[in-house]
């Protein structure tokens, strides 16, 4: 999943719109997730499906109140053992305009309605455009968690391991955040595979990859026995901090790396339809595959 979305509809900007989350889902499409957040204790288990999902961005419509929540909760979630274990960061985020005060909004150049900053969003996404982005240096988030009946920030919590002379060894978010992807500086090969036998539902973006000059002949090499098995190479690797899933072929001369969707990524089809009994007559079908057969051609995207 690439777009998270929680919308607030007791904002200001948004109390006279009962059907906000709907539309806002439209625009994203199958591309994310919009849920709506009516309460402070609904927004956490909202931010752990994103999380779970892989959402790499996190959009907060409402104004800066939900963004502040969003990045608050976002971090306490973070904190959480299923979570900090996998090394999970913060995802790219940002909010819609329009709420009371759009300091956020204002301070990086946001501008547009939600409509069209979540449009946008998309759009560069599917155009594979890279997508800057800011720090706002002037903006605090205090957290607090109760341990022990008092009051610990959140610079003050980190995981602690227990050594056999009682000493406790002490590991905080910002040391784990540190710790390398085990595919970080490689390319981890998994399996070769037959083509065909990927589901293109499984296709995210392709890159080409070029070797340096050390490389080259090892370059060569994968790409001909690519070629000439009729496989590719169903590897891991590191994207963003983030363990991708992703696949190598040869494409001219060239390795083409397609990262993948992860299995939890794809949603399975819920439509009434696949529940009913459609009748197809048979001079129905033998019209269809005559018009099929008569719009046939080879592919040409241009």
């Amino acid at each position: 999943m690439e777009i998270g979305v929680i919308t607030n509809p007791n904002s200001r900007k948004n109390r006279n719109k009962p059907h906000r989350a709907e539309r806002l889902q439209r625009i994203v499409g199958s591309m994310g997730e919009v849920h709506q957040t009516e309460s402070l204790e609904s927004i956490k288990p909202v931010l752990r499906e994103f999380l779970r999902k892989r959402a790499r961005y996190w959009v907060a419509d409402g104004g800066d109140g939900a963004l502040h929540w969003m990045l608050r909760m976002g971090m306490e979630v973070l904190q959480e053992d299923e979570f900090i274990d996998q090394r999970f960061a913060l995802p790219m985020t940002l909010p819609t305009k329009g709420g009371t005060i759009d300091f956020v909004a204002n301070n990086v150049g946001i501008e547009g309605d939600a409509e069209g900053i979540l449009a946008m969003l998309r759009s560069n996404i599917e155009d594979s455009k890279i997508i800057v982005e800011t720090e706002v240096d002037s903006m605090v988030i205090d957290g607090i968690q109760v341990v022990d009946g008092a009051d610990v920030p959140f610079t003050e919590l980190g995981k602690g391991v227990d050594l056999p002379d009682g000493d406790v060894v002490v590991l905080t978010q910002q040391d784990l955040a540190g710790l390398p992807v085990a595919s970080a500086h490689a390319i981890e090969v998994r399996a070769f595979t037959p083509l065909e036998q990927i589901d293109p539902l499984y296709f995210d973006r392709s890159y080409y990859l070029a070797p340096e000059p050390a490389g080259t002949k090892p370059y060569v090499l994968l790409g001909e026995a690519l070629r000439q098995s009729g496989r590719v190479a169903v590897v891991t690797v590191a994207l963003r901090q983030r363990e991708a899933l992703a696949m190598l072929r040869e494409r001219g001369n060239v390795i083409v790396l397609t990262t993948l969707l992860w299995p939890d990524e794809i949603r399975s089809p819920e439509f009434p339809f696949l529940d009913e009994d459609v009748a197809v007559q048979m001079r129905e079908l033998r019209s269809a595959v005559a018009d099929v057969e008569r719009l046939s051609g080879d592919f040409e995207p241009s």
